[in-house]
C-alpha cells in the first residue's frame, strides 16, 4: 500500500466498503471525552473505548484536507512530503488501534478498536485507489530528474507509486474496486485467523480402564471433566497443561493425547485458512502474478520464491549430517526407555530432546535463571544501547498514557539530552492479551515541516509470569525469555535510532525479508558472557555466571540445533508452499501440510491434525516466514564482522547505527549489505554455530539478492 500500516507483528481489519458521505452523514459531529491531554498509549483524545468513533472521523477529516491538497496542488518535491502527511495520520492511529484490540485489558476498548480499525483501514484502501492521488505520482516521476529529487526522495517515490500498483491503481476502475473488497476480505480473514490461533484445544477422549495408568490424581484434577461416552472419558484442559504434558509425561500415549487435542484439524479452523490464502491467490491472479508468493516477494531482499526455495533446500542439505547424528542419539533414547524401534513420531520429538539434555547438562549448577533477574536484565538491556550508541533510558513513572498498571514507560536520551524516542514495556500475561511477544509501532520517526523531528514511540510486549520464582520480590526470566526480550527490543532500537526524513521509510518500515536481520543481532548479546557479567547476578551474593553454566547453555543450544533449524526449514516450506498453490480450498492446505512435511522432515504428518492453523506467521508473514533464517544468516555474519572480537565497542555500534539502524528504509536491503558485509553472505558462520564445521564453502548455501543474478 502507498499509505501504509506497517506494523511488523500483526495485521487485520474488518470487510466494510468505505463510503465517505454516508460515513459523515452518518457521524456527522465530534463527541469526545471530557478528558484533556494526552491519552491512553500517547493517543489525543483516548480516554474511553467510546472516543475511538470521534477519533476515526477526526482522522478522515484531517486525511480528506491533505488528499484534496495532493489532487490540486502541482506535483514537486512537496508532494512526497503531503503523502507522508497522509501516511502519517493514519498510521499513528491505525497502529494504536492495532496494539489496543491486541493488548488492552478491557474488552469494550478492544471492541471499539476492531470495529473503528475496521472503518478506517477501508478508508485507506479507498485512498490507495485513488487515481487521482496516483497521478501527481506519476508525473513526478516523469520529471524526477528535472526536479532534481535526492535518494530519500526517489525512494520514497518508488515506493508509493509500487505499493499503488500493488494496490491495482492501474487497473480498470471497476476491477479497483474489487481489488479493495477483496483486501478487506483478506484483511477480515487475517483478523479473524489471529483470533481463532488462541482457540482452546479440543476435548480427549480416554478408556475408561486407562485412564488412571496414563494420569495420576494430580494430573487428572487438573482437567476439566465433560462426559463418560461409549467406555470412554472426555476431558478438557488448557493448552498451558497439554504442552507440559506434550513436553515432559513419561508415557507416550499421554503425549500423543496432548499432541491431539492441541493440533487437532477443527474444520472452521482450516475453513478460515483456507479462505485467506485463497482470497490471496485470487488476488495476486487480478493483479497479474503467478501465485501470491511471487506477489509478495517482489520487493523483498531475495526478490522471488525460486530464490527463496533453493536457499531453504540448500540449507536443509548441509543439515543431514547433524540432523543424522541427532535423529540417532533420538532413537537409541526412545528404545533405551521403550525397547521400541519404531520412528520418532511428531508427539515424541520435545519429550526425547528433553531428557537427552538433561543428561548432558551440568545439572549440579544453579540453574541459569537464577541469575536473570528482570530488573538487573532491563539495566543490562539499556546498558548495552548506551554502550554501543551513546543513548540513554529514564523511566517515566508518571503518565497517564499506560493501559495497565503492568505497564513501564522509558524515555530515550541522546548524548547531547535530547529525548529521541519512548518505550512501553508490556511483559506480563493477562486476560484479553495477545499470547505472542511482539513489537509494536506506535509512532514512527520523521522530520517535520519546522525542521523538528515527530520521535518514535514504541511497544514490547510479552507474557511472563509474575514472580516466577521463588524469590517473591522478583521475577526471574528464563534465558529463552531474555533472548526474546533482547531480540524485540532489537526491533524497538531500529525505530528509535531511525533518522529517515519520511516516516514511511522509517525504522522497521523496510524488506520484510531484511527487518528481522537487527532483533536477531540482539539475541547474541543475550547469550555472550562478557555481556552477561555486567548485570547477571545471583540473588543476594551478586555473584556472575560461571563460566560452567555458560559451557552448559551453548551446549543446550547446540544440541539439537540440527532439528531446530530444519523446524525452521519446514515451516518456511510450508509458508512458501502454501502461497504458492493456484487454489487452496475444501481443506487443501492439510494436504500441503501432509506433502511438505513428509517430503522434507523425517516426522511423519499426524493424521487428524492441522499444525498450521495455529501457525500466526501465515498471517503477518504471508510467504516471507524465510525471513527468520536470513535474518539467522545475516545477524551472524555480521556479528563476527563487528562485536565478536568485543561486543560493547562503540566504533562497532556506531557502524551499525549510521549503516543499518538509521537509514529504515531509505537504503534498499542490498545498498545496506554491500556497505556492511561487502554481499557476504555466505550461510557458513550461522552453520558453524549449530556445530556444522565441516562442510564444502563452494556449495555453502547464501542468500541471493537482486544485487546480481
Amino acid at each position: 500500500m502507498a499509505l501504509r500500516l506497517l506494523c511488523r507483528s500483526l495485521g487485520g481489519a474488518g470487510t466494510i466498503l468505505f463510503n465517505k458521505s454516508s460515513f459523515q452523514n452518518k457521524y456527522g459531529s465530534l463527541s469526545f471525552s471530557t478528558a484533556t491531554g494526552k491519552g491512553i498509549f500517547g493517543l489525543e483524545h483516548l480516554h474511553r473505548a467510546s472516543d475511538w468513533q470521534p477519533i476515526t472521523l477526526e482522522t478522515i477529516q484531517k486525511c480528506e484536507r491533505i488528499a484534496a491538497t495532493i489532487r490540486s496542488a502541482k506535483p514537486s518535491s512537496y508532494t512526497l512530503q503531503l503523502f507522508d502527511d497522509l501516511s502519517n495520520e493514519l498510521c499513528k492511529v491505525l497502529d494504536v488501534m492495532e496494539l489496543c484490540r491486541h493488548i488492552h485489558p478491557d474488552p469494550d476498548f478492544i471492541g471499539e478498536s476492531e470495529k473503528w480499525f475496521s472503518v478506517l483501514n477501508s478508508y485507506m484502501q479507498e485512498l490507495n485507489a485513488d487515481l487521482l492521488l496516483y497521478r501527481p505520482l506519476s508525473e513526478l516521476e516523469t520529471r524526477s530528474s528535472e526536479l532534481a529529487l535526492d535518494k530519500e526522495e526517489n525512494t520514497m517515490l518508488k515506493s508509493l507509486i509500487s505499493d499503488m500498483q500493488r494496490s491495482g491503481i492501474h487497473m480498470p476502475t471497476k476491477t479497483r474496486h474489487k481489488i479493495v473488497e477483496l483486501q478487506n476480505k483478506i484483511a477480515s480473514l487475517g483478523f479473524e485467523f489471529t483470533r481463532q490461533i488462541s482457540r482452546p484445544p479440543a476435548p480427549f477422549s480416554i478408556p475408561k480402564h486407562e485412564v488412571k495408568r496414563l494420569f495420576s490424581a494430580a494430573e487428572l484434577a487438573s482437567f476439566e471433566y465433560v462426559e463418560q461416552r461409549e467406555g470412554k472419558c472426555i476431558y478438557r484442559s488448557d493448552m498451558q497443561t497439554l504442552k507440559q504434558i506434550l513436553h515432559h509425561h513419561e508415557k507416550g500415549e499421554a503425549r500423543k493425547l496432548a499432541y491431539l487435542s492441541i493440533y487437532n484439524a477443527d474444520h472452521s479452523s482450516i475453513q478460515v485458512v483456507d479462505s485467506l490464502l485463497g482470497a490471496r491467490s485470487q488476488l495476486a491472479r487480478m493483479l497479474g502474478y503467478i501465485s501470491y508468493s511471487h506477489f509478495a516477494s517482489m520487493d523483498k531482499l531475495m526478490k522471488n520464491p525460486e530464490r527463496v526455495r533453493e536457499f531453504l533446500l540448500q540449507l536443509n542439505k548441509s543439515l543431514q549430517p547433524k540432523l543424522e547424528s541427532e535423529l540417532r542419539q533420538l532413537q537409541e533414547e526412545k528404545y533405551r526407555r521403550e525397547s521400541s524401534r519404531d520412528p520418532i513420531e511428531s508427539w515424541e520429538v520435545t519429550f526425547y530432546c528433553n531428557q537427552i539434555r538433561r543428561k548432558h547438562l551440568n545439572v549440579e549448577n544453579s540453574r541459569l535463571d537464577e541469575f536473570l533477574e528482570l530488573e538487573s536484565c532491563l539495566r543490562g538491556m539499556f546498558y548495552i544501547a548506551n554502550c554501543l550508541f551513546d543513548i540513554r533510558t529514564v523511566e517515566d513513572k508518571e503518565t497517564p498514557e499506560k493501559w495497565h498498571d503492568d505497564v513501564r514507560k522509558f524515555v530515550f536520551v541522546s548524548k547531547s539530552g535530547e529525548t529521541i524516542g519512548t518505550l512501553f514495556l508490556d511483559l506480563y500475561q493477562r486476560p484479553y492479551k495477545y499470547p505472542n511477544s511482539t513489537h509494536f509501532t506506535i509512532q514512527s520517526h520523521r522530520l517535520l515541516k519546522d525542521g523538528k523531528h515527530q520521535y518514535p514511540v514504541i511497544a514490547i510486549t510479552m507474557n511472563m509470569e509474575k514472580n516466577s520464582s521463588a524469590t517473591k520480590e522478583s521475577t526471574l526470566l528464563h534465558p529463552f525469555e531474555l533472548q526474546t526480550l533482547f531480540h524485540e527490543f532489537g526491533h524497538a532500537l531500529h525505530s528509535i535510532l531511525s533518522a529517515t526524513r519520511f516516516q514511511n521509510l522509517a525504522g522497521t518500515r523496510t524488506a520484510l525479508d531484511f527487518v528481522e536481520m537487527p532483533s536477531h543481532l540482539f539475541e547474541y548479546f543475550a547469550r555472550d558472557r562478557r555481556v552477561l557479567q555486567h548485570f547477571a547476578r545471583e540473588g543476594f551474593s551478586k555473584k556472575t555466571i560461571p563460566d560452567s553454566l555458560m559451557e552448559d547453555m551453548l551446549r543446550h543450544s547446540q544440541l539439537f540445533s540440527g532439528i531446530d533449524a530444519q523446524t525452521q526449514i519446514f515451516y518456511s516450506l510450508l509458508d512458501l508452499e502454501l502461497h504458492s498453490s493456484y487454489t487452496v480450498n475444501d481443506g487443501r492446505s492439510i494436504d500441503i501440510l501432509k506433502t511438505i512435511q513428509n517430503e522434507h522432515t523425517p516426522f511423519r504428518y499426524v493424521e487428524g491434525t492441522a499444525w498450521h492453523t495455529r501457525f500466526g506467521h501465515l498471517y503477518g508473514y504471508a510467504s516471507c516466514y524465510y525471513s527468520y533464517l536470513v535474518a539467522k544468516v545475516l545477524a551472524s555474519k555480521i556479528w563476527q564482522r563487528l562485536f565478536s572480537d568485543n561486543p560493547l565497542r562503540k566504533d562497532s555500534g556506531k557502524l551499525l547505527q549510521e549503516k543499518v539502524l538509521m537509514v529504515g528504509g531509505s537504503k534498499s536491503p542490498q545498498e545496506i549489505l554491500e556497505s556492511i558485509l561487502d554481499n557476504d553472505m555466505k550461510a557458513d558462520r550461522f552453520l558453524m554455530e549449530l556445530g556444522i564445521h565441516q562442510f564444502d564453502s563452494e556449495e555453502c548455501p547464501s542468500i541471493y539478492t537482486g544485487t546480481y543474478n
